[in-house]
């Protein structure tokens, strides 16, 4: 590894308090799966996957809920972006 080479800095705090409040919105299942609380559908994965299913959001091996209210999918929405502006 070269030395000068730095790790990048943490995310946004507003980003991880986002990512935090949809994970409230899934059940945490065994072997890494999670269910949405709004449609009942199961996937596996983790915060990236929850942010897609709540933007609504393809690419992601998972489908976007049809349940969700505009509010979610906007919060869900913004921390995607972010997440990928970071990376």
């Amino acid at each position: 590894m070269d030395r000068n080479l730095r790790p990048p800095p943490p995310p946004p705090r507003e980003m991880l308090s986002a990512t935090s409040k949809l994970w409230e919105l899934v059940e945490v299942l065994p072997n890494k799966k999670w269910e949405c609380k709004f449609c009942g559908c199961e996937y596996d994965g983790g915060g990236t996957r929850i942010m897609a299913h709540f933007a609504g959001v393809g690419g992601y091996g998972i489908h976007g809920c049809k349940v969700v209210d505009d509010r979610v999918r906007s919060v869900a929405l913004n921390a995607l972006r972010e997440k990928e502006w970071w990376n």
